[in-house]
């Protein structure tokens, strides 16, 4: 059986930042291909959060998206958890949230801490439990092929920055629990880890989001349940100049180096001038030998200063 890992769709209607296409048809497609492919190979979906950019989603995004898995459904076992973003102020009470919607509309699964058996595959059967984000990892029974599907930061080898807290290590996370398969969200690189014969999938993104992503490759994360390999299917996708507005980006961030400069010089003037208005104003007056009338009106401003 192969099991197709999505993560963090970040479905939206508005256009990101710097991108130049219509976006939410950009993505549509992407998820449309993700689905087909999919149905083709007798697979089922997990997704691993973060469906949604914003849990105040319109209802012409709701109306999409219910359309689109609505036509699988009845073929395509589509298992989600919730991520952040699926969550109204992050609140733990999902009632009033898109992907309740689309599990209302009976297009998806929600997946939790109980066991939940895909009866797609009737002889091999794998169980297949949620943690969303916040969630702890629930502990498991004894079954043949158990996979989690989880809304967490993961991370492979190193922090994403510097001083980076509240992630687990991809490695450690397999070490530390049986399930046969992981498939993480949260952290929109993509990678594989393996350890012994368990494996966890990060799959990325679905979309260049931003244009720190423009040289990122969305890739489809098929894992084989008998084989225990995973594969990677590339998502189509155009050049970065089709997509993303690189020269007004280029701008940007040359204006920004010149506002970190100029802040870092002020900074560097501060230490070198103290903090003391009326020393580093003296120090002006005499080193520009300021004299006469705008000599004695500074004065005056000065005493006025003084007496207040």
């Amino acid at each position: 059986m192969k099991v197709v890992c999505l993560a963090d769709l970040h479905l939206r209607l508005g256009r990101p930042e710097m991108r130049i296409d219509s976006y939410y048809l950009t993505q549509y497609q992407k998820l449309e291909f993700c689905l087909h492919w999919a149905i083709e190979h007798d697979a089922i979906v997990v997704i691993s959060g973060d469906v949604f950019d914003s849990a105040k989603a319109s209802n012409m995004l709701l109306q999409t998206y219910v359309g689109l898995l609505a036509t699988y459904k009845d073929e395509l076992p589509i298992y989600c958890v919730y991520g952040q973003h699926d969550m109204r102020y992050h609140s733990t009470d999902t009632k009033d949230t898109p992907l309740r919607v689309l599990y209302e509309a009976d297009v998806i699964t929600i997946l939790n801490a109980l066991p939940r058996i895909d009866k797609k595959d009737k002889k091999e059967r794998p169980v297949l439990y949620g943690a969303g984000w916040g969630e702890d990892i629930p502990s498991i029974s004894e079954d043949d092929i158990k996979i989690l599907v989880t809304h967490r930061m993961v991370i492979n080898d190193k922090p994403l920055w510097d001083g980076q807290t509240g992630y687990s290590e991809g490695k450690k996370l397999l070490e530390e629990n049986d399930f046969d398969l992981i498939v993480s969200g949260d952290n929109h690189q993509s990678f594989v880890i393996k350890h012994e014969d368990k494996t966890l999938v990060n799959p990325g993104s679905l979309m260049r989001m931003t244009i720190a992503q423009k040289d990122y490759k969305p890739h489809l994360h098929v894992y084989d349940t008998i084989t225990r390999e995973v594969e990677r299917i590339p998502i189509p996708i155009e050049p970065p100049a089709k997509v993303f507005d690189i020269e007004k980006a280029e701008v940007k961030k040359e204006r920004s180096e010149e506002l970190e400069a100029f802040v870092e010089s002020l900074s560097e003037e501060t230490l070198v001038c103290g903090l003391d208005f009326k020393d580093n104003l003296a120090k002006e007056v005499r080193e520009n030998k300021v004299t006469g009338v705008e000599k004695q009106i500074i004065d005056e401003v000065m005493e006025g200063i003084e007496d207040a």
